[in-house]
């Protein structure tokens, strides 16, 4: 619960998710990975065994290392997820129905000195051409993760015309 009560103190970290709720509310990219306080009672140990078997799986988990050795990183990654098996994809508890957009609006009312404002609007999809003009513009609009995400698209495209 700790961890809970001091997310919302960090408006960065919870304000991206309560836009990605809204833009597509109806759908399984609605669902938060915070789980609420009111459904903690809701959880019982087989439906959390449930969630770590459709989702904890080799096909659905990236490892990434820097720093060690490649011999000794492949040791810890077999030593703690070596027992891991791949399950029927078709079994996944999400749906298969493609994800919309819908936007909208929401006013979250509280006591503080401060307003945080996010605007999200409806991009291009990421084998977009003009994916590449879509983050500069988001850039433009002055957030550090665009930038982060900016370069992170000029190394994939060098990469993708390689290729």
């Amino acid at each position: 619960m700790y961890e809970y009560s001091t997310l919302y103190e960090k408006p960065e970290v919870w304000m991206p998710e309560m836009v990605h709720r809204v833009a597509y509310k109806g759908s399984d990219l609605e669902n938060s990975p915070v789980c609420e306080p009111e459904d903690l009672d809701l959880a019982t140990p087989n439906m959390l065994q449930d969630f770590k078997n459709k989702f904890y799986t080799p096909s659905k988990i990236i490892v990434a290392s820097t720093g060690l050795p490649p011999d000794e990183f492949e040791t810890l990654v077999e030593n703690s997820f070596g027992d891991l098996k791949e399950t029927n994809p078709r079994s996944s508890i999400l749906s298969r129905k493609k994800a919309i957009y819908k936007g909208g609006d929401l006013l979250i009312p509280g006591e503080t000195t401060k307003t945080y404002l996010n605007i999200a609007f409806h991009s291009v999809p990421f084998t977009s051409k003009q994916l590449y003009a879509a983050a500069t513009l988001q850039l433009l609009m002055g957030t550090l993760r665009s930038y982060l995400y900016l370069l992170f698209l000029k190394v994939f495209l060098k990469k993708k015309i390689k290729n």
